[in-house]
Formats: structure tokens, C-alpha cells, sequence
């Protein structure tokens, strides 16, 4: 359910190791293409939407950037090996009953915008990262915080495999609102990222992040299937 999150940290996190030369004789780089992602209709569900996307990944001299689903983000600071910074993040998570049989009698709840403060940090092969991002629309998705490790695996010029584990923490918000139960720790995951770019300006790539519920999330009485899984892809040219 925080797929696109996942995407927008791997994507410009771990494969800006792979612009670091490039970063000290530009001041900005820009991709985009054509995207779509998969995901559950709501958390929980057994059901899945997939809706397409614009992929765009910019930053300007190395501290600003959209990417993803972050809108608008800002590094406090950012080197090869490590980044930190803040958001404004569009989270599609949401629940509409009338779209969905199995969720007539629940509560609706709409996609929101999100602020975000993120940490990552790479030592040889492995990235830490971790977020916390807010509502600030007040649609009832409250805070959920994120933890992930990765583990890369370069496997020639421009392609890359990055595999690792995660969790996910909400608060009782979010929790009372998808789930009616309290904070708590929402799933633990698995994300993989494969992208390969080539002929210097194409860059094609899968995101998958194929979760479990755990806790109270897993034992709500709306919930229909705890194992919840998202895919992001999508295709690229590189401008700069």
C-alpha cells in the first residue's frame, strides 16, 4: 500500500548512485514515459485496480525533485552515499464503496496528499531508508512510518537488481479507518526493483512490493486477504 513510496525511494534514491558522475558536470536531470501501477483496491482487499500513470523523475541541483509520487521534494542534504529531506507525497490509497461490492457497507475514504520526511543511507551493497509521512488533508489516513532495507546487485552497465525486506507502522487513524482497530504495526514486506537503462536514454523498469498484514490489521473482520501485493512499471527517456 506504500508501493509508490517504495518506488519513489528506490527509484531516486538507490539509481542516483548510478548519476553520481553525472551529477558533477550537470545541474539537473529529467526522465519520462508512460507508467501504470496495480495495487489492492483498499487495504485488505482481495481485489486489485490498475490505473496508468505519467512517469517523471527530475531533480535540479542535486536538492530538488519530483519523482514518482512525491509531487514536490527537497534534500536537507544529499551525497553519494547518503540523503535526507521533505516531500509532498500523493498516497492513491483509498476505499470507495460504491466501486466496490465487498466494500458497499464501509465507510469511504478518499486518496490523499502526504508529508513526508525521509533518511536513506548506502553502505557498499546494502541501503537503509526509512519515512514517515502525514495526512495533511484530513482524510483519515493519519501517519504510517516505514522501514527498508535493500540489497543491490549490479549485473553490468546500466542494469541493476535491488531486493530487500520492510515494515510498515500505522497510527490508530489510519488503523481505525481501514481497519477500526488501533496502531500498530500495519504489514511487513517485501519490495524488488529491477531497472535496466540503455542506449544512454531509455530506462525501462518493475517495481514489486508484496506485503502481509500483520497484528490487528491481519485480524479485522474486513479484511479479505492479508497477503497484499503491488506492482509499479514503467518506460522512460532520459533527457539530461
Amino acid at each position: 500500500m506504500r508501493l509508490l513510496l517504495t518506488a519513489t525511494i528506490a527509484i531516486s534514491g538507490l539509481a542516483s548512485n548510478g548519476r553520481a558522475d553525472e551529477s558533477d558536470t550537470t545541474s539537473y536531470h529529467i526522465s519520462v514515459g508512460p507508467a501504470f501501477y496495480t495495487m489492492p483496491r483498499y487495504p485488505g482487499s482481495q481485489g486489485s485496480r490498475t490505473r496508468p500513470f505519467p512517469f517523471v523523475d527530475a531533480e535540479y541541483d542535486n536538492r530538488y525533485y519530483t519523482s514518482v509520487s512525491d509531487i514536490f521534494g527537497v534534500y536537507a542534504f544529499k551525497t553519494d552515499s547518503a540523503q535526507a529531506g521533505a516531500a509532498l507525497e500523493f498516497d492513491p490509497t483509498e476505499r470507495i464503496g460504491h466501486r466496490d461490492a465487498k466494500a458497499h457497507n464501509l465507510r469511504s475514504i478518499r486518496d490523499t496528499t502526504r508529508l513526508k520526511l525521509f533518511a536513506s543511507k548506502t553502505i557498499l551493497f546494502v541501503t537503509a531508508d526509512g519515512n514517515v509521512a502525514t495526512d495533511i488533508l484530513g482524510h483519515g489516513q493519519g501517519t504510517l512510518a516505514q522501514g527498508n532495507l535493500w540489497f543491490t546487485a549490479p549485473l553490468g552497465a546500466g542494469f541493476s537488481i535491488n531486493v530487500g525486506p520492510g515494515a510498515t507502522w500505522a497510527d490508530t487513524r489510519y488503523m481505525h479507518s481501514f481497519f477500526s482497530t488501533h496502531a500498530g504495526i500495519l504489514d511487513t514486506h517485501l519490495n524488488g526493483l529491477v531497472e535496466w537503462q540503455f542506449l544512454s536514454h531509455y530506462r525501462v523498469g518493475v517495481l514489486a512490493y508484496l506485503a502481509r498484514l500483520q497484528g490487528d490489521a491481519a485480524a479485522s473482520p474486513v479484511v479479505q486477504q492479508r497477503a497484499q501485493r503491488t506492482v509499479v512499471g514503467w518506460v522512460a527517456y532520459k533527457f539530461r
